[in-house]
């Protein structure tokens, strides 16, 4: 099933105005702190990464901006097309009968958003299978939901992120995603990293320049 979408105009890189797709998933204030953030980013060498991608409409956004721009950079897009599956102490159980599997979406759907674009690379699995990665990354958008995910993505995005990069995160004190901020204040305690709220359940992770 595809979720429903919503059209955000925002202003691109010369000031004019860009229809950014917004799903079901990122209401339209969500939506405009991610781009936001990643246009903010591309000035810096590196490429870009959803980890938690669900049904690749975030990323098939990005990777189109990249391309209707001209920009030289790939969207990495990490997703095991699952759902919530690896729960811990620090997530909250009363939501774990309700919503494991929960965004677990096939690949079709994905391979429709995706249809049209050309510069992304797909990393089909759990973070686990990926954490030799070593790309340069300027961005990288994080939706985990849960506790382990979360420190997995933010383990990759910490060896990977360049001087000045962003990383948006979400759900950081969200109610019914407690793993999420344990995860992030575990990772901040020993990386030289600045939290800034963004939205009421976002942050963005930047690292000094």
């Amino acid at each position: 099933m595809v979720l429903p979408f919503s059209i955000c105009r925002i202003e691109d890189i010369n000031g004019q105005m860009y229809e950014w797709i917004a799903s079901g998933y990122q209401n339209d204030l969500r939506s405009c702190v991610i781009y936001d953030a990643f246009k903010a980013s591309l000035s810096l060498p590196g490429d870009v990464a959803e980890f938690g991608a669900a049904q690749c409409e975030t990323s098939a956004e990005l990777a189109r901006y990249l391309e209707t721009f001209h920009i030289k950079k790939r969207v990495h897009i990490f997703e095991s097309f699952e759902g919530l599956l690896d729960w811990s102490e620090q997530d909250n159980s009363a939501y774990r009968s309700l919503c494991s599997g929960l965004y677990a979406t096939c690949r079709e759907v994905a391979d429709w958003f995706l249809a049209e674009r050309s510069q992304y690379v797909l990393h089909k699995g759990r973070f686990t299978q990926f954490m030799d990665f070593d790309t340069p990354l300027c961005f990288a958008h994080v939706d985990a939901d849960l506790y382990q995910p979360t420190r997995e993505a933010l383990s990759i995005v910490k060896q990977c992120l360049v001087s000045g990069g962003l990383v948006i995160l979400d759900d950081y004190g969200a109610d019914c995603w407690p793993g999420v901020k344990a995860a992030a204040d575990e990772l901040i305690a020993d990386w030289e990293v600045l939290l800034e709220p963004a939205g009421s359940a976002q942050r963005v992770m930047r690292k000094p320049v």
